[in-house]
């Protein structure tokens, strides 16, 4: 394995383990920062679970209490703790967690560098990365499985491991449960790495499970959403290959609408893209496919998404004449 072994330690038999988190977490110094941290995650996942503060504390506690507990101002206590846990429905060792890890913010840092890098496919820097951070995630087991998780992949594309491989090692990681404290919904993100593994395989089937148990899921988490957009648009893909056209458009529009509503400009081109050649082959309007690859040109040229730009005008110039004579 590499890089990582010390980080995932093959990761099957992985277990995220604190030890006696009550007694570390009573001894351990408060700081304004401990609470701070702590509350934004209480709230966190009170909006995730779609709760009011009022429906929170309902049973438990005032709401004015939630309110300062989530503005970082007091500890709730051990108790309170626990019962917010239990109606959040998350283990109560994440919110330890959440206090144990001192340098969470540059954890987070890091983890956020990496996706950069994954956008950019630089997978080269990535693996530069890991092998930095390897000796420094010791205890951190959502850390490793971000650190591995990124580690397969960035492997995958450099084409060192095949991708049953990739796939083999990624499943591993999902055996851990437990939630992330740095990246919220990480297992649903991976899981979108292993289905588009699956779609370049060419194993539509599998794939197409896992994108419809991403799109399924609901939550309001910005970063959530964005991961959802992604996998309706390669679901919507899938569905074009099986010639399932109206249903290909329903999930792209249900894309639309949520890039839309989130302001995220970074797939639309491709989508109204992928939603006129859908149109092409049910014979629709050419009107209506005309203006639909017209907005696709628009957004990658806005984006400077100059290889896409390349295609639609290649393929679909006919569609284009008086979009590209207007630019011109």
């Amino acid at each position: 394995m590499g890089a990582v072994d010390r980080c995932s330690n093959s990761l099957a038999n992985q277990t995220l383990k604190v030890m006696n988190p009550v007694k570390k977490y009573c001894a351990k110094e408060v700081s304004s920062l401990d609470k701070y941290r702590l509350g934004k995650e209480i709230k966190r996942w009170r909006k995730k679970r779609g709760m009011t503060q009022n429906e929170l504390s309902k049973d438990i506690c005032h709401q004015s209490e939630i309110s300062r507990i989530e503005h970082g101002e007091v500890y709730p206590s051990i108790d309170l703790l626990q019962l917010f846990s239990s109606k959040l429905k998350v283990p109560v060792s994440y919110f330890f967690k959440v206090l144990i890890y001192d340098d969470f913010a540059n954890k987070k840092t890091i983890v956020d560098r990496l996706f950069e890098l994954s956008k950019r496919k630089k997978y080269d820097a990535i693996l530069n990365c890991i092998v930095h951070e390897q000796d420094d995630c010791s205890g951190y087991g959502d850390y490793s499985k971000i650190l591995s998780w990124h580690y397969w992949l960035a492997m995958y594309r450099l084409n060192k491991v095949d991708g049953l491989t990739c796939i083999t090692e990624l499943k591993l990681l999902l055996l851990d449960k437990t939630p992330s404290v740095i990246y919220l919904h990480l297992d649903y993100f991976i899981k979108n790495s292993i289905a588009n593994i699956f779609a370049e395989q060419n194993k539509i089937r599998e794939g197409a499970r896992l994108y419809k148990e991403i799109i399924q899921y609901d939550s309001f988490e910005e970063k959530f959403v964005k991961l959802k957009i992604k996998a309706l648009y390669n679901f919507s893909k899938l569905l074009f290959q099986r010639e399932e056209y109206v249903l290909s458009i329903q999930h792209i529009d249900h894309a639309i609408m949520l890039s839309i509503r989130l302001d995220h400009m970074a797939l639309l081109g491709q989508l109204y893209y992928q939603k006129a050649e859908c149109m092409e082959r049910l014979n629709d309007s050419n009107d209506q496919i005309a203006a639909l690859y017209q907005k696709a040109y628009v957004f990658f040229d806005l984006l400077h998404l100059d290889f896409y730009r390349q295609i639609i005008v290649y393929k679909k110039y006919n569609y284009l004449n008086d979009r590209i004579n207007t630019a011109d």
